[in-house]
């Protein structure tokens, strides 16, 4: 079976409606669905949700973004599903079955549930997180300063609130692809989480600019098929 439903991008984060009106953020990079009530109406199907993540309800986890959210919906409902982001029509799909789609196909790793693949910063390779809930890509300072610098942006993380980094112009090799993207250099704090898990950076919703995308948990893999 093949789910639809609208979204919209704010303040760079995925947003929908489930089918029982819960406004909900899209997720990969949470390994937990967080929402109160306890359970929701989401592609089909009832999932359980987590009261709370890190002692905050699901409001609070984004930070201060653009709309008030009734749940948070991670890898564990996400990677249930084949997911396909369609940018240019502001469309979730989400399907049970196996469907091919045509594009760059990329090799993903599950961390706790979260995707995990190999992206080209410049001449190194890095391992980047594929976050949908992170409006800002990221990267460590080492990786970034030879490349130009275009500015800074707020940002906001669960286990140390608001921060500012700064942004540079970084090109991109996404398989064959690549693309230039701004990417934000990663605080200390988060730096350390990431490098404990062996990784080095954060891909996030930017890339919605360049590509529709489907995200195939169970087949572990990623497909980035051009905008038209």
């Amino acid at each position: 079976m093949k789910y639809s439903l609208p979204y919209e991008l704010v303040d760079g984060h995925i947003i929908v409606t489930s089918e029982d009106g819960k406004i909900c953020l899209i997720d990969t990079g949470s390994h937990v669905s967080v929402g109160s009530p306890e359970n929701i109406l989401f592609a089909g199907a009832r999932h359980a949700l987590t009261p709370s993540l890190l002692g905050k309800a699901a409001y609070e986890l984004p930070g201060p973004i653009g709309v008030c959210i009734d749940a948070l919906i991670g890898a564990d409902i996400l990677n249930r599903y084949d997911m396909f982001i369609d940018p240019v029509r502001h469309v979730l799909e989400f399907s049970d079955e196996e469907h091919e789609v045509e594009g760059e196909v990329l090799p993903l790793q599950l961390m706790l549930g979260v995707p995990m693949l190999e992206a080209g910063m410049g001449d190194k390779r890095v391992k980047v997180f594929f976050d949908t809930g992170a409006p800002i890509s990221y990267a460590s300072e080492d990786v970034l300063n030879t490349y130009p610098r275009v500015g800074t942006a707020q940002d906001y993380y669960i286990t140390f609130g608001a921060f500012q980094t700064v942004i540079h112009r970084v090109p991109i090799t996404l398989g064959s692809r690549v693309i230039d993207l701004d990417v934000g250099v990663l605080p200390p704090p988060l730096k350390s989480l990431l490098l404990a898990a062996g990784v080095e950076g954060i891909l996030g919703t930017a890339i919605l600019d360049y590509f529709v995308v489907a995200y195939k948990p169970l087949r572990k893999i990623i497909v980035l098929s051009k905008r038209q």
